[in-house]
């Protein structure tokens, strides 16, 4: 199985969704990248797996519900949206409130809903498709609001570590230090190191903390997807990651 990267911008622009991954019937994120998938496979996702809750994370969530309505109904079918009791909350206070968009938890019915919402915990490992799925993991990372990464594997799916939106502290090192090995990290780096203050204020990574965190980890990942670049400031904090990451097989997403 392959981890399929919609959107891992940290802003807009053309050829620029934001952060929307895709694993089998599993959407990380519904950010604008989700609006690259086809109907027919929009039809195929079956659980969405939400880091937090800023619309660059959730904004295409209502229309993927909107354009699968009536194939769900006619399938029975319920869409599963997965996240931290905190954020399900601000979703349902702030987009499905039937003023920003319709609440899909009630329609078409209560009893027969489009979609529900799966609270989460930190560290409790929800298993997709039975014995040889995959294996998805939540954990705990710093951000301005409530928010998870998550560790995606499966039989054919080496460690997969997907950071969301974070910054550096050292629950963050102790979450990664409990992940074990990882295969593949994708870490977000939003600001050059010229904006640390602001980085740090917003919950964000720099490439100086990108050094910090790889250089306090037991098991470093084989590969590094850097993501969540502001279009702003690309090409500084690609220069400025070069020397951070000459040992490291590395792309910026």
């Amino acid at each position: 199985m392959l981890i399929e990267v919609l959107g891992a911008s940290g802003g807009i622009g053309r050829g620029q969704g934001t952060t929307a991954l895709r694993a089998g019937n599993v959407l990380i994120d519904a950010g604008s990248g989700l609006g690259e998938l086809t109907l027919e496979e929009m039809r195929q996702i079956r659980h969405v797996f939400l880091t937090h809750a800023h619309l660059d994370h959730t904004v295409y969530l209502p229309f993927l519900i909107d354009s699968l309505f009536d194939h769900l109904v006619a399938n029975q079918g319920c869409l599963e949206v997965m996240a931290l009791p905190e954020v399900i909350g601000t979703l349902q206070r702030h987009m499905f409130n039937r003023k920003v968009w319709p609440d899909f938890s009630v329609l078409p019915s209560r009893r027969y809903p489009v979609m529900r919402f799966v609270p989460l915990a930190p560290w409790q490992r929800v298993d997709i498709g039975g014995a040889g799925g995959l294996g998805i993991t939540p954990f705990p990372v710093s951000h301005r609001v409530p928010a998870l990464g998550y560790r995606v594997a499966s039989a054919d799916l080496p460690p997969f570590v997907f950071s969301g939106d974070t910054t550096l502290d050292a629950e963050l090192v102790v979450a990664f230090q409990r992940l074990g090995e990882i295969d593949t990290l994708m870490l977000e780096c939003a600001f050059p190191d010229r904006h640390a203050s602001l980085a740090k204020q917003s919950g964000h990574m720099t490439p100086a903390l990108v050094r910090q965190l790889l250089g306090q980890l037991a098991h470093p990942p084989e590969r590094l997807w850097i993501s969540h670049l502001k279009p702003a400031y690309r090409g500084e904090i690609e220069a400025e990651l070069i020397p951070v990451l000459h040992d490291y097989q590395w792309t910026c997403l």
